[in-house]
């Protein structure tokens, strides 16, 4: 609610690049994730992959900082996984269940702050905590 016009531009030109080269480096993410050298072996080009990632991070932790604050963006790139970690069965999988637990953390902290008149970076952190703790009991065997 704090940000300008030209912020939200920027974070949804922004997004939508980190998205899209995301989707590109699909493949050798995933390879990179799981066997670095087994994919420096088959040619993947490891470096170029793991700056990319790690300039896709920088780019993405720097817009949404300024936007929603360091805790709730240091905490959205860990819970979100790890609660996606929890149930997931493949890759893929994860990354969406990842987005998609992140989205609803924040569209629920968002609600319940607005409703209780609350700091919203904090409610957002809270209900995120809630939901791995409530779902570590049913995670996969």
């Amino acid at each position: 609610m704090a940000i300008t016009p030209g912020e939200t531009a920027a974070v949804i030109v922004l997004s939508a690049a980190v998205i899209v080269i995301t989707l590109l480096l699909y493949r050798e993410l995933f390879y990179i994730a799981f066997d670095e050298e087994g994919a420096a072996l088959s040619g993947v080009p490891v470096k170029g992959i793991n700056f990319a990632f790690t300039l896709l991070t920088a780019v993405a932790v720097s817009v949404s900082a300024r936007t929603v604050g360091a805790l709730v963006i240091s905490s959205l790139m860990v819970i979100p996984v790890a609660c996606a970690l929890l149930v997931s069965k493949s890759y893929r999988q994860n990354i969406i269940l990842s987005v998609v637990f992140a989205v609803c953390f924040t569209l629920i902290g968002l609600f319940i702050s607005c409703f209780w008149d609350i700091a919203p970076g904090g409610t957002i952190v809270l209900c995120a905590a809630a939901f791995l703790f409530v779902l570590l009991p049913f995670r996969k065997k």
